[in-house]
């Protein structure tokens, strides 16, 4: 309880316990602890103290040479700002080598971040991440595609994981982050999508 409330990523069981005799209700029964305490933590009131007091990361970068670091991090500020204005189920990061999704935990939305990577590798490593579920896309880069077709397919992919991660309903509001190219260090983009009754993006809101 005491690690989930001074901010950690994750906890681990320790050796004896991790092979004893009952691993799999070691873990059962961490994994509630730690639901039960993620419930006392004041998500919105730690994202606006951290902005306040200039704890945001963005101090200790230089704009002239960290641009493309500055952006993104200012980014995730504006994402996260907008799930807790509009409520959101969820957050979508589109991640190439997963650097906007952890600069995005740091900041404990209360919305699950879903994370979507063509790199197993940075899926395996956004699990300690606080609050990241990342899904693994599978689908190969098409040339004859355009990068937006590409972006869109990913945030409907998106969307159907996060049915499985947190309750979606007719009218639920999803925050989206993407880049403005494709490859990493491009992260600029926020946007706001509504599901409808089906689990699928409204297309009024959702312009190809």
């Amino acid at each position: 309880i005491n690690a989930e409330y001074g901010g950690a990523d994750c906890v681990m069981l320790s050796g004896e316990t991790a092979k004893g005799k009952y691993p799999l209700e070691a873990v059962s029964i961490m994994n509630s602890i730690c639901r039960e305490a993620e419930v006392a933590w004041f998500h919105s009131q730690y994202f606006f103290d951290i902005r306040r007091y200039g704890n945001t990361g963005l101090g200790a970068l230089n704009p002239s040479t960290d641009s493309n670091k500055v952006i993104a991090e200012s980014t995730c500020i504006a994402a996260v700002d907008a799930s807790f204005a509009m409520n959101c189920s969820c957050i979508v990061v589109l991640s190439t080598t997963g650097t906007t999704a952890a600069l995005m935990s740091r900041y404990r939305p209360l919305a699950p971040i879903i994370v979507v990577t063509r790199d197993v590798r940075v899926a395996r490593q956004l699990h300690l991440f606080r609050g990241c579920f990342p899904v693994y896309y599978s689908e190969p880069k098409d040339p004859n595609m355009s990068w937006m077709e590409d972006v869109d397919n990913r945030i409907k992919f998106a969307v159907k994981a996060a049915g499985n991660i947190c309750a979606l309903e007719a009218g639920s509001k999803i925050v989206t982050v993407t880049g403005w190219k494709t490859g990493a260090g491009s992260t600029n983009t926020v946007r706001t999508l509504t599901v409808d009754d089906k689990g699928e993006i409204i297309t009024k809101y959702y312009q190809k």
